[in-house]
């Protein structure tokens, strides 16, 4: 009897594994009912040339076709049921996702179901082949029209300017159906700033507007606004974008400044953000002399000014340049020069003036990592590392002195031959510097295991060495994710390098006072949207009351749901060779999804416990 208990138990383990589908009919204690897929997005709100929405058409299908057994279900960002039958609401929802809802009325042995939808579907591809996988036997009923409509895909400005200096913004607008211009404008709190007129693009595409901006009209963090208009436009919620952008910033954060085409930069910046709590900003040259931003969130991508470049690389708290070989670029070597903390990644003998080093030409080849420890300020931080394992470096600087250096880390081209020193720290009164003199260390960050921790090891003692006995060694540290956050989105925040301070975040706006206030928590954590406004925020340090960290984000009401474009209609009428039939047979419902397998599990583990134990067994 136990052996065929435990038997019992190991079959329906093994079949919840396996998850086969049971028929609908037998899966249930009653007939399978047929679902209908209701899209609640915003775009089904949108009054067409006829004067009809799809959502008045849908409601219309539903109440006059649709089956009076079937179970009405609301799916836009999810999915929610409509008990008791339709509840003509109007749609709400910020996106247009099926996949969720398919897969639900799927796993509950459907009986058929009807998608009824503008066919804005922004995973409406995925969710086909879902249902050509499973045969379920579905019906698309498309109630969208042609629409006027004309909206901003992407508004791009510089995160931070000077008062005196004029602003680049770059405006990306989409249309459907337009067939006069568009009137795109950009504004701040007190008017136009400039506008353009142009012809409307292809549906389905963007054009790009670049205009040129006066010098801020405020301090602080100024509100600027792209808009576009045009005639018979039948949807306004993806008229306007909005932005922050901070003006003359206080001096400080983290700056990367990359001279090369590498990896590097890719991820350096998250490690050393993590150890120092210091907000980053990171720039790499292109080809034609300009940079690019690497800043995460919409203020990444865009190019970037030598202005705003030059006033960060000054006043940086931490300032890393990568992939110097000389006087490039002056402005950087003067940066470097007066940079209290320096991380300078050299490749060429010439980069080596500023910290008052001198070394011989680069030495192309593989450079394996000595494992003999090594007397450096990095010492207690860099033991139990297998170096031997890892990836090597690809070429070296070989230093002609180390007299007043520290050397944590040596390398042997080929891994033999004279260990050569890979970084060098060096300390002169108030100013620390870390100089790398070999490249491709990226190559450990790329491979998941003992190269990435070895990599995450080296950069954040790194980190800690240059920032070490400073105030800005913990950093501000608590920021939001972005400045601009979309109405409904949770406000994402991060918390690097306080995860040790008892921290209160207070958010208030001009109409209340404190709309938000709890516990800081560890590393990443988030907050519910407060709708739509321009918000502040504050940090304060339970113990002591001082405000740590403030500024502003905001949250936009913009809704991008039309942005997507419609999708045919696709036939499921003609099943692939070997399948059933869609149309006449159900693809059942998951074993999963039945709670009596569960049950028997619990049930026949309890009943061998209780055998067990009466007869003395273990």
């Amino acid at each position: 009897m136990l052996a065929a208990t435990r038997a019992a138990t190991l079959i329906l383990l093994v079949l919840l594994l396996v998850d086969p589908r049971l028929p609908a009919s037998a899966s249930s204690g009653s007939e399978p009912v047929p679902w209908v897929l209701l899209d609640a997005s915003v775009s089904m709100s949108v009054v067409g040339a006829e004067g009809v929405s799809p959502w008045d058409r849908a409601v219309a299908w539903v109440s006059a076709s649709a089956p009076e057994e079937a179970r009405i279900v609301r799916f836009g960002a999810g999915a929610s049921s409509d008990e008791g039958g339709l509840t003509p609401a109007a749609p709400d929802q910020l996106r247009s996702r099926l996949l969720p809802a398919l897969e639900r009325a799927v796993e509950a042995g459907a009986s058929e179901i009807f998608v009824v939808s503008d066919m804005r579907l922004e995973d409406g591809r995925e969710a086909v082949e879902r249902l050509r996988r499973v045969g379920a036997p579905i019906t698309f009923r498309d109630v969208g029209g042609p629409t006027v409509n004309a909206g901003i895909d992407d508004f791009r400005v510089p995160a931070t300017v000077a008062s005196t200096d004029s602003i680049s913004v770059e405006v990306a607008v989409f249309a459907e159906r337009v067939v006069d211009s568009l009137e795109v404008r950009v504004s701040d709190a007190m008017g136009v700033l400039a506008q353009r007129t142009l012809a409307a693009p292809p549906s389905g595409r963007a054009a790009v507007v670049q205009l040129r901006l006066p010098p801020p009209r405020g301090r602080g963090f100024v509100p600027y606004s792209a808009s576009v208009r045009a005639t018979g436009d039948a949807f306004t919620e993806d008229d306007e974008r909005r932005t922050l952008v901070e003006v003359d910033p206080e001096a400080g954060g983290l700056v990367l400044v990359s001279l090369a085409a590498d990896w590097e930069p890719r991820f350096l910046i998250p490690v050393l953000e993590q150890v120092t709590g210091l907000p980053p900003y990171g720039y790499l040259r292109l080809a034609d002399g300009r940079f690019l931003s690497l800043e995460a969130g919409p203020g990444g991508g865009r190019i970037v000014e030598g202005e705003e470049i030059e006033r960060r690389a000054a006043g940086a708290e931490l300032l890393v340049v990568h992939g110097e070989a000389g006087e490039e670029e002056p402005w950087l070597t003067e940066a470097s020069a007066v940079a209290s903390r320096l991380i300078l990644f050299a490749s060429g003998p010439a980069a080596l003036t500023v910290p008052g080093l001198s070394a011989g030409d680069a030495r192309p080849g593989e450079w394996y990592v000595s494992a003999e420890p090594t007397p450096s300020q990095l010492a207690g931080s860099l033991t139990a590392i297998p170096w031997q394992s890892l990836p090597p470096l690809t070429a070296l600087l070989p230093l002609s002195s180390e007299a007043g250096l520290g050397i944590p880390l040596r390398a042997r081209l080929q891994g033999s031959g004279a260990a050569q020193a890979v970084i060098a720290l060096a300390e002169d009164g108030s100013k620390r510097r870390a100089v790398v003199l070999a490249s491709g260390f990226w190559r450990w960050a790329f491979r998941p295991g003992v190269p990435r921790d070895a990599y995450r090891r080296l950069w954040s003692a790194v980190g800690g060495w240059l920032l070490a006995n400073e105030p800005v060694a913990s950093g501000p540290g608590v920021q939001p994710v972005s400045r601009v956050w979309q109405e409904g989105v949770p406000i994402g925040w991060r918390a690097s390098g306080r995860e040790n301070d008892d921290l209160v975040l207070e958010v208030s706006s001009t109409d209340s006072p404190v709309l938000f206030e709890g516990a800081v928590e560890q590393g990443n954590f988030s907050m519910p949207s407060p709708g739509p406004g321009q918000f502040d925020y504050r940090v304060v340090d339970e113990e002591t009351g001082e405000t740590v960290g403030n500024g502003r984000f905001l949250v936009e009401s913009y809704r991008g749901d039309m942005r997507t474009p419609r999708m045919d209609v696709p036939d499921l009428s003609d099943p692939s060779p070997g399948r059933e039939d869609a149309r006449t047979a159900s693809p059942g419902r998951p074993l999963r999804t039945h709670p009596v397998p569960y049950l028997l599990v619990i049930a026949l583990l309890c009943a061998e416990w209780i055998v067990r134990r009466r007869r003395g067994l273990r």
